[in-house]
């Protein structure tokens, strides 16, 4: 540690920094101003800022269904999601014949 500390005094000086700050502006006001017996709170007033955002339909699963002609009739095996959060899924036989 103290050589380190040795190395950064012996270090040359920085070179001032050029800053004036009475050049400097002040931040856009986008609230209005309220008296001298007032508080006047300025911020975002969108909620969902931080939230993040649905995926597109492009980028999820496209469901696999299975096929099978039967007996004049169409057989189909596929799977479907559980409306309730954390629920199991739900493999479905479906099979459509025309009278």
């Amino acid at each position: 540690m103290a050589i380190l500390l040795l190395q950064v005094s012996a270090a040359a000086p920085l070179p001032p920094i050029a800053f004036d700050l009475a050049k400097a502006k002040p931040p856009i006001r986008r609230c209005g101003s309220g008296t001298e017996a007032e508080i006047v709170v300025c911020g975002r007033s969108d909620p969902d800022r931080y939230r993040v955002k649905p995926i597109q339909d492009s980028y999820s699963d496209k469901p696999i269904v299975a096929e099978a002609k039967l007996g004049g009739g169409k057989l189909q095996a596929h799977g479907m999601k559980s409306p309730i959060p954390g629920a199991p899924g739900r493999a479905m036989l479906t099979f459509t014949t025309t009278f």
